[in-house]
């Protein structure tokens, strides 16, 4: 068994050409934090200080990256709360869906894809 990991718009395929592999749930887990962390950092980059306490945000309205950021952190403390033993997750957060799941899919998995993720360091 192994994991792919990714992120779509909800509805959509997802957003990289193939899904990241890992051989862990806890490697997946923790490369999944990362992607979207720099995805929150991203969100607060566009939006000037202002004062966001509502929802909907007063200045920015729906589309609020403060707002966007928080849900992302939000979903990473979910994910991160998830212990190495877990199969699936799903989590929310900026308008994106984020994703790990299992595969038990024969031959999706070959030997060089093995190799290659070591090299790549997504092993335990």
């Amino acid at each position: 068994m192994h994991y792919h990991a990714g992120q779509n718009l909800p509805g959509y395929l997802p957003m990289d050409d193939e899904p990241f592999t890992f051989l862990t749930f806890a490697d997946a887990r923790d490369s999944l934090a990362d992607d979207m962390a720099r995805n929150a950092d991203s969100e607060e980059s566009w939006v000037e200080e202002h004062d966001c306490d509502d929802i909907p945000c007063p200045t920015y309205g729906d589309s609020c990256g403060w707002n966007a950021a928080q849900n992302i952190r939000g979903a990473i403390e979910d994910l991160l709360a998830q212990g190495p033993a877990e199969q699936e997750w799903v989590g929310y957060g900026g308008n994106l869906a984020y994703w790990i799941v299992s595969c038990h899919e024969d031959g999706c998995l070959t030997d060089e894809d093995r190799d290659e993720l070591a090299a790549a360091g997504r092993v335990a």
